[in-house]
């Protein structure tokens, strides 16, 4: 399995940023952040596991020959060494370098998804709700057509906001399904293919620009 790029800390800075203080772009800026504080909770997390268990093995080596006992088994330290660093480092390294950025990458998604979903929502022409959040939309899907496509689509035609994704945010709209399903069913030599082609920092980063193009234009176009 080919690793995937870990998530930067710089790359907060990047984040979404509201220029109007518009109650569904705050709400954009807030939960974004949110997301981003937990994905880099998640991986240093998991690297602090990694961390932990070789301070275990320098800690065993000190008494490499000491021996234990346990329900009338006899092991010395370096037992215990072997089954880290040859089982549990690799697989907590496995862990890191794919489960991780993967579930990273699948939350921003739903982000995405879910963002784009109420901001179609409330610039729908049939939205009559006097407060955000207050209409229900349901929005049609094209066949083999991402739902972020749809939700494009819909705020370009539907709402007058002509706004355009970029590659990355493409190339997620393409593949988007394939991945889910084949994490979902753990077929993950077919993510082995999409490895080296998705850093989740793009993603991000990618995720901001598309929101920021939007408020932009949504500013501009109720100021003329």
């Amino acid at each position: 399995m080919s690793r995937i790029s870990l998530l930067k800390d710089f790359t907060y800075n990047k984040l979404f940023r509201t220029n109007s203080g518009i109650v569904e772009y705050v709400v954009i800026e807030e939960e974004l952040n949110d997301l981003f504080d937990f994905c880099i909770l998640l991986q240093k997390s998991t690297l602090k596991r990694i961390n932990s268990l070789t301070n275990d093995c320098e800690e065993l080596e000190k008494e490499s020959q000491k021996y234990h006992e346990v329900d009338g088994i006899y092991f010395n330290n370096n037992d215990i060494i072997h089954g880290i660093k040859n089982f549990e480092i690799p697989s907590w390294n496995r862990i890191l370098e794919f489960m991780v950025p993967m579930n990273q990458i699948l939350l921003v998604s739903i982000f995405l998804e879910k963002s784009l979903r109420a901001l179609c929502a409330e610039y729908s022409p049939d939205n009559n709700s006097t407060h955000y959040g207050g209409y229900n939309i349901k929005v049609r899907k094209e066949s083999q057509e991402s739902t972020i496509q749809s939700y494009i689509k819909y705020l370009n035609k539907t709402c007058g906001i002509e706004i355009k994704s970029d590659s990355t945010i493409e190339y997620l709209n393409q593949n988007l399904r394939t991945i889910r399903n084949s994490f979902v069913h753990g077929d993950w030599h077919i993510l082995d293919s999409f490895s080296h082609k998705i850093d989740i920092n793009e993603v991000f980063i990618s995720t901001s620009v598309l929101f920021q193009n939007i408020e932009s234009y949504y500013i501009n176009k109720n100021a003329t």
